[in-house]
């Protein structure tokens, strides 16, 4: 299939960091041997992909190659995100997690697994860990603070923490609020009774 680019880079990965420091040391390897690896699109010629490759390629001056990739986009996006060695584990983690809500796998306080992740239990207990505290952190101080884990402006665990203790701020103030109504029925129904 000829590869044409839509100018767009996929949805789901499109608010995902690029890190200038990894531009330009890619762009160095690109004026002194040239683009080694092509730009992946998915089948409508968005980037899936490359984003350091292709940020790299108009530092260094030169026009990217593509290829297509025929498969499924997520599968392949979630793939690609797990080779960076560049980063953290809990980066990488971010990032597949940002990746998987942009796809519309997270909902009520879950992730959605099959398909792409096929089976929860063949991860390691490491990785179950990373995507529990991304979700945590996803639904409890949002997408932008997850966002600061892939960039490496925060630490996973640190910001876990921080989200873990915001839920039980949440659910004690929830657990009060509940009480003092039920304690307020209860004024009421004694001076109902006691008139």
């Amino acid at each position: 299939m000829a590869a044409k680019f839509s100018g767009k880079i996929h949805p789901y990965i499109e608010d995902l960091p690029i890190f200038e420091d990894k531009v330009d040391e890619i762009a160095e390897s690109i004026d002194e041997v040239g683009l080694l690896h092509p730009i992946t699109l998915d089948e409508e010629g968005q980037v899936i992909g490359g984003r350091h490759r292709m940020a790299a390629c108009e530092v260094a001056g030169i026009d990217p190659e593509f290829e297509v990739w025929e498969g499924d986009p997520l599968s392949f996006m979630l793939h690609d995100n797990d080779a960076r060695k560049h980063q953290t584990a809990g980066q990488r983690a971010a990032e597949n997690a940002l990746t998987m809500h942009s796809a519309g796998m997270r909902k009520n306080g879950r992730w959605s697994y099959g398909g792409v992740i096929s089976d929860f239990s063949e991860m390691s207990a490491n990785e179950r860990n990373y995507y529990s505290n991304c979700g945590l952190i996803l639904d409890i101080l949002g997408r932008d603070s997850l966002q600061s884990v892939a960039r490496g402006d925060e630490k996973l665990l640190e910001l876990y923490q921080d989200a873990r203790q915001e839920k039980e701020r949440i659910e004690n103030a929830e657990r009060l609020k509940v009480e003092a109504a039920r304690e307020e029925e209860e004024r009421e129904a004694y001076a109902a009774d006691s008139a």
